[in-house]
């Protein structure tokens, strides 16, 4: 954990502040939306989501691309061997990053594909999420100060995947849930 907030500790005053600009923007779109004949419940909802996807995305090329120690350039194309090696490290700082790693794109897999829907195959997720990474690690190699790695295109594009996979069970199980439950008409009222 000291690890990760060393490495991204400057970016969490920049993190708040755009979650928050997310938060009012989404009102003001939602309130723009309605007042084009939008019901208001369905406009929030999609005002929401469409700023959780920017701010999403906006999340991610911050931390990714902050430089933080000496300026270095290093790229390993071999995969899996930077995986390997840190998994096998008995170090647990470099397992936190991993792991951090792996977390950061969970959300590029659930919400996209639900703001989306033409993103909702596993196959375009997995093609947009490893383009998306292959131009992240091009800039941090560009950049300098980070490892570019076909290990973090392979995690990422593992994690957007498994961020879909738990979007779908959870609305999958939304709608067994909303189907269960006994309609209004049904009450009587």
């Amino acid at each position: 954990m000291r690890q990760l907030v060393a490495n991204f500790g400057g970016a969490i005053p920049l993190l708040f502040v755009s979650g928050a600009v997310a938060l009012v923007a989404a009102a003001r779109l939602a309130y723009v939306r309605s007042q084009r004949g939008e019901p208001y419940p369905a406009a929030l909802a999609r005002s929401i989501l469409d700023a959780a996807v920017a701010l999403m995305i906006f999340d991610i090329v911050v931390i990714t691309l902050m430089t933080h120690g000496p300026k270095f350039r290093k790229i390993q194309l071999i995969p899996l061997e930077e995986l390997r090696r840190v998994l096998l490290d008995s170090a647990r700082p470099g397992r936190a990053l991993v792991l951090a790693n792996f977390a950061l794109f969970l959300p590029f897999g659930a919400l996209l594909p639900l703001r989306f829907r033409k993103l909702d195959r596993f196959w375009v997720m997995a093609a947009l999420t490893a383009s998306f990474s292959v131009v992240i690690e091009a800039l941090q190699f560009a950049i300098g100060g980070h490892e570019s790695s076909v290990d973090d295109v392979i995690a990422n594009t593992a994690s957007a995947l498994a961020g879909m996979l738990a979007m779908r069970a959870a609305r999958a199980a939304f709608r067994a849930a909303r189907a269960r439950r006994p309609s209004a008409a049904a009450d009587g009222g």
